[in-house]
């Protein structure tokens, strides 16, 4: 804690107090005029909570184990208005600034690091005038403060197979743990660190000595570009698509840019009464045992797709299609598929899921920020709120399992159980001469057979393309952006995986045949007390 500062007080260089507090992104000096930070308490030394055994024939007591408790940080302030209306508006909006839950708390003498804290305590100020002081306070459940910089670190040491890391930090910190699969197949990803600790993710018993692998990636198309060598493995405007038969398979695809990476979009909608615009339609190879058709498989996508920014952004309309196709004579049906479509104004969609017979519809937001495939947030501190975007079908024997951004739902049915999948179409959509969507887009899709004839079961086994990450802080395990908790092993040390104050080592281990090292990366926050 400072000394109390007098209200013209500043910090060099800047028009902030030294402690003036910026809340999710922004001062509130700069949102409330006539505001300001006077001090701050309980960003300093935080107590033990200390936990003894007492023995009555023993001076003392045993101790058993220590623990940092919640912190409570408080923030004294003044608040001038002109009048009663200033005074009044003036405190609606630091209310209103206060009320967000985990807020980001950064104070302006430490602007590198932050806390996270929720309002539990507001001081009540003097009636009757319109120049008061007092002070409310944050309770942190998590008392430490985290850098604002995630530092991201590859392999640096042992043939690039061992993370080297001076950490800066005075408390310990959970890394996240990623690694890419460039080439061919892997069985299995391990991380020890060096006092023995291990986290690992898919099966280490699993091997290539069958006569046909368990899983094939049938095709993997990242849409960086869309040349004559692209198109040239998809059919277009020919496709199966869901839920109109008015809709006309028209136009063309083209990719742009979505940031640092293109995403495949329609380049142009053609033109119709109601749906329309272009499809492409990917016809599934034979696997390697000589198999045309996958009845248990995995189909990965990822696509971006929102309303803009503008006032009219709410009259746009548009539809994304997904959706795999049985092609036999006596029966040509769409066994799965997924389609989201703003048919309305303002920011909803509806989802909808494909399933045998069966559609299952859910509203679903599609504002330029929407959490399922929107546009990153990136505040005023650097950080990069990302959606999840990524989507999955999975179908193993009689179950179809989709996990549309994070939202998981299975089905089952025991007429399924052989039902193959032959192709592929993916659809962009305008309906009449509404506007279009300002993005509705497809970073990559992937479709991966698991031949489950050729082994007992069918394995967790990562192809070429996919990224696994393990979240050490809470045990979450990704595969392509998607929750997959399966692939961790029971015996995962996560409490034990951290980064300590000074130098630190994690080896990297992935299956002894795989065709080529992964990808690794580790990404980690200073921590302080």
């Amino acid at each position: 804690m400072y000394d109390f500062i007098d209200v013209n007080e500043y910090q060099s260089g800047s028009t902030l107090p030294s402690e003036a507090l910026m809340i999710n992104g922004e001062y509130i000096e700069d949102q409330i005029p006539g505001y300001r930070t006077l001090y701050v308490k309980g960003r300093e030394m935080l107590n033990k909570a200390v936990t003894t055994q007492t023995v009555e024939s023993r001076d003392g007591a045993d101790f058993r184990y220590s623990r940092y408790p919640e912190r409570t940080i408080t923030v004294g302030y003044v608040l001038e208005a002109a009048d009663n209306a200033a005074f009044r508006a003036a405190f609606n909006q630091l209310n209103t600034i206060l009320s967000v839950d985990q807020s980001l708390l950064v104070f302006a003498d430490e602007s590198d690091k932050f806390f996270r804290g929720t309002l539990s305590g507001i001081e009540d100020v003097t009636p009757g005038r319109n120049t008061v002081r007092g002070e409310f306070s944050f309770i942190c459940s998590d008392p430490f403060k985290y850098s604002l910089q995630e530092y991201e670190a590859s392999p640096n040491e042992d043939d690039g197979t061992t993370f080297v890391i001076d950490y800066k930090g005075t408390y310990k910190s959970f890394p996240t743990l990623e690694a890419t699969i460039d080439d061919g197949d892997c069985g299995y990803i391990a991380f020890l660190n060096d006092n023995a600790h291990i986290i690992q993710l898919g099966d280490p018993e699993e091997t290539e000595g069958e006569s046909f692998p368990a899983s094939q990636t049938l095709f993997n198309q990242s849409f960086t570009s869309w040349n004559a060598s692209a198109a040239s493995g998809w059919g277009q405007n020919s496709g199966d698509v869901a839920g109109s038969s008015a809709w006309v398979q028209v136009g063309s695809v083209k990719t742009m840019a979505a940031g640092a990476i293109n995403i495949l979009t329609a380049g142009n909608y053609g033109s119709g009464s109601q749906w329309h615009g272009p499809t492409i339609t990917r016809v599934l190879p034979a696997d390697a045992s000589g198999v045309v058709g996958s009845a248990n498989f995995r189909m990965q996508w990822k696509q971006l797709m929102s309303i803009g920014t503008s006032k009219t952004a709410g009259n746009e309309r548009g539809i994304f299609q997904m959706m795999l196709i049985n092609t036999d004579s006596n029966l040509h049906k769409i066994v799965a598929g997924v389609s989201i479509m703003k048919s309305a104004g303002g920011t909803k969609a509806t989802k909808r899921i494909y399933v045998g017979n069966s559609v299952y519809a859910t509203n679903i937001d599609l504002s330029y920020h929407n959490g399922s495939f929107g546009w990153t947030i990136v505040n005023k501190n650097g950080q990069n709120f990302v959606p999840v975007r990524t989507c999955s079908i999975e179908k193993k024997g009689s179950t179809i399992t989709f996990n549309i951004a994070g939202i998981k739902q299975s089905y089952t049915d025991p007429s399924w159980e052989n039902l193959k999948v032959h192709q592929v179409t993916i659809a962009f959509g305008q309906y009449g001469s509404q506007p279009a969507l300002f993005t509705n887009g497809l970073y990559y899709a992937k479709f991966i057979a698991d031949n489950c004839t050729t082994w007992q079961d069918i394995p967790n086994k990562f192809s070429a393309g996919d990224t696994i990450t393990a979240n050490c802080s809470n045990a979450d395990i990704c595969l392509n952006g998607l929750p997959s908790p399966e692939l961790g092993a029971l015996g995962n040390e996560y409490e034990d995986f951290y980064l300590s104050p000074g130098p630190n080592q994690i080896h990297c281990v992935w299956s002894d045949w795989a065709k080529s090292k992964p990808t690794f990366k580790l990404r980690y926050r200073e921590v302080y007390l």
